[in-house]
Formats: structure tokens, sequence, C-alpha cells
């Protein structure tokens, strides 16, 4: 009896009545569980331990009815928990499609989309995070099956993320009647409908609006706080920046040149401007020697001007050019009554170099129709020869015309390109969908904002 003592029942842990002398078993008087006693210390732990599993492991089928009702249940519940299922994913799919966070222009894209870069337009540059590096804004699109609609956005100029995206402004067939400019602290657009509005442009908020009712052909900074917007009608228009407010431009505002503003428009920035060189030669503007020029593009810091074109003898090389443009006075030809001298324009040649620095028999036979100035550098795009073609980039040095690297641009098939700009590190490239983003020093590719459909 006395290897009972101390023992416990298995069951609900109440003290066990020792059993009679000779007997092994002891049976619970609280719950009535029977718990056998060997004699050895060792054989009684287990002994009491099988009899607590085979009390507490009743047969998996000794309760049929819970089956039965699992059973019968089965095809109602399960076609009820897969309906609520669907409905949480389909609201949250619509709040996405509606834009959550309308209030501080951020706009999730929606299930379905893609952004795509609008490659007609130019990236503004603009320090929307803060962290001391100018980022791009510009035109995109959110392409969906059932419609096609235009935005503006900001992204990071280091990772190409977005930062901010506006609801729809138009869709994508009136996209070309779009004017937007960044201006000092406000980023001013007008809309197809000759809707006028500002936003900043660190959120994408709306600022304040007012109705034009024309579309425009320009918007331009004057001054500290004012703006010109010239319209289809040419009319021309101030707008206040702080308040919005609009009123008719006198015959003063006229004379004032248009400056500080940073367009959507291709060739135009506060740092440099591309011009058609035809537009000029009817002024009495020489060629440049040795080429076959297109474009223009002065450096608004420098007052650097290059020419962009191709090699006038031989092989259409695309070659890019450092002129000085001087007024000298000059006798007028031919025989006759004598005329006074005559100021006339001469171009002299600082430099002259080829685009592309690989082999340039490899080179589509074109004149380059766009390019970039920054930081002592001049950037220019050229295309290759081959079908399907692609685009390289080139960076020439803007004082020696020494070729700093030559790479490709990614995804290039897709269309020409539209518009370089740059940062002091960053540059810029839009093309069809796409706009790319390449280290200005050393032309290594960083990020691609836009896809295709």
């Amino acid at each position: 009896m006395s290897s009972a003592k101390g023992l416990r029942c298995p069951e609900c842990s109440a003290a066990l009545r020792p059993p009679a002398e000779g007997q092994r078993e002891a049976k619970c008087e609280y719950c009535g569980v029977v718990a056998r006693i060997p004699g050895n210390r060792t054989e009684q732990i287990k002994a009491v331990l099988q009899t607590a599993v085979a009390k507490k492991s009743p047969s998996p089928y000794a309760k049929p009815a819970v089956w039965i009702v699992i059973i019968i249940l089965a095809p109602l519940v399960l076609p009820i928990v897969f309906g609520i299922l669907i409905a949480i994913v389909s609201i949250i799919a619509a709040l996405v499609a509606v834009g959550i966070g309308k209030e501080s222009g951020d706009l999730s894209l929606p299930l379905g989309a893609s952004l795509q870069w609008s490659g007609t337009s130019a990236a503004m540059m603009y320090d929307v995070n803060g962290d001391g590096i100018t980022d791009p804004i510009g035109h995109v699109r959110l392409i969906r099956p059932d419609k096609q609609t235009e935005h503006l956005g900001a992204f990071d100029a280091v990772t190409g993320k977005q930062i901010w995206l506006t609801q729809a402004i138009c869709d994508l067939s009136s996209a070309q009647e779009l004017t937007a400019a960044l201006m000092q602290d406000t980023l001013l657009y007008v809309d197809p409908q000759g809707g006028m509005k500002a936003l900043s442009p660190m959120t994408g908020q709306l600022l304040w609006s007012a109705p034009l009712e024309e579309r425009a052909e320009r918007i331009c900074a004057v001054s500290a706080g004012l703006a010109f917007v010239e319209l289809r009608d040419k009319r021309r228009l101030r707008v206040e920046l702080a308040t919005g407010q609009v009123s008719p431009a006198g015959q003063a505002d006229d004379a004032v040149p248009c400056s500080g503003v940073w367009p959507d428009k291709p060739g135009h920035t506060p740092f440099f401007s591309i011009e058609d060189w035809r537009s000029r030669a009817q002024r009495d503007l020489p060629d440049v020697p040795g080429m076959r020029v297109d474009k223009l593009i002065r450096d608004l810091t420098s007052n650097a001007v290059i020419a962009l074109g191709s090699r006038a003898v031989g092989t259409r090389i695309p070659s890019a050019a450092s002129i000085v443009e001087t007024m000298v006075l000059k006798e007028p030809a031919g025989k006759g009554r004598k005329r006074p001298p005559q100021l006339m324009a001469k171009v002299d040649t600082r430099w002259l170099s080829n685009v592309p620095s690989q082999n340039p028999l490899t080179v589509s036979e074109k004149e380059p129709t766009t390019g970039a100035i920054a930081i002592g550098r001049l950037i220019v795009p050229y295309e290759m020869s081959g079908t399907p073609s692609s685009e390289r980039l080139a960076c020439l040095d803007l004082t020696t015309g020494r070729a700093l690297w030559d790479v490709e641009i990614p995804k290039s098939e897709t269309g020409d390109v539209a518009a370089v700009v740059a940062n002091d590190r960053m540059l810029f490239v839009s093309m069809w969908t796409y706009l790319h983003i390449f280290d200005l020093a050393t032309g290594a590719h960083r990020a691609t904002i836009g896809k295709w459909m």
C-alpha cells in the first residue's frame, strides 16, 4: 500500500485512496478514473500516464453526428465565405480605381492599368521631395482596357518612383491640347476645356482654378508672382499666381520678355533653348563650314551656341559644332553704284565633332533634332541604322567637343527621342511611353518611368 502513497488521479489530480493489500488498482472518488498501480515506481508512473492517455483520447468516430453536420452544412457555408472574400476584393479595387488620397494628389494605379510617359512632352524639373535634387514633373497617361486618360505626375529623380499623380485631366484624344508650365513654386496648366488650374509642385494639391474659355498656346513667367497666358485667339492674359486673379494684358505687357519658366514643350528650359536653324538662315546667317545645320542649342547661362546637323561632305554623320556669332560690316558685292556697308552676321567655328564615338558608318544618316546642355556638357541623341532602329545617347565636352561617353537608350525601338533635360546629376530622356533617367557624369542608366501597354 505504501507504493500508492502520494499518488494523484491522472484526470482531476485528486489524492487517491490507497488500495487494499495486494491490489494494484485505485479508483478516484471524485471523477471515477481507475488507475493501475504497479509495485515499481517507474512502472507506476508509466501506468498512470497510459491510463490518462486512454481516458483523454476517445476514438475520432465516437461522435458521428458531428461529421454528419459538417457534411450537410459545407455546401451551404462555403459559397457564402467565397462571396464575402470576393466582395472585399471588389471594394478594395473600387477604392483604388477612384484614387485613395485625392486631397494629397496621390493616385494609386487602378487594377489592370499601366502608366506611360507622354513622349511628346518634356520633363519639368523641381525639388519635389526636398532632398536637394530636382525631380521630373510631366505628362503621363493611364492605359486601361476601358479608357485612357491624361494626368500630371511627379517622380523621384534618383529612383524613378512616383511621388504624386493628379486625377484624370482629360482623355487621350485631347491630350495634345493640355499645356503646362512650372514657374517659381506653382505648377500651372490649362486643360483642353479652357480651365486653368494651379497646383503645388510638392504635393500635386489644387491651389486655385479659373475659367479661360479658350485653349492656351503658351504660358510665360515675367516677374515674381506674375504670369502671362497666351491663348489660341491671340489674347494675352495676366495671371496672379498667388490668387488666380485673371485680367487682360495691356500694351505695355506685350513688350515684356518671357523668362523664368519651365514649360512642358520640348526645346525650352530656363537654362537652354533649341531653335530651328532655317529660321535664322532667313536672316542671312551663313552656314557652318563643313556642316548641314538643322538645329541650334543656346546655353542661356554661358551664351555658348551649338550647331546640330551632319557632315556636309560624304556620309551624313551626325555632327555638332561650337560656333561664335558676330556681326561685321561688309561691303555689298556687285558693280555699279556704290552702296554703304551692311551689317552682316559672321560665324566662327571653335570645334566640329562627330556625335557618335563608335563607328560612324553604323549610324543612321540623320541630323540630330534635339539635345541638352548641362554643367559644361553637351548631350545629343542619335539613331543607329538597322531594323528595328535603336537610339543612343552621346555626351561631349562643351568646351572642346571631346567625347565623354556614348550609351544605348533602353527600349528605344518604340520611337524617337522627343526631349532631353537635365539637372546637375541626372539626365532625363523623353520618348514614346518612357522617361529614361541616366547618370550625367557616367551615362549609366538609373531608372525608367512608364512602360509599354
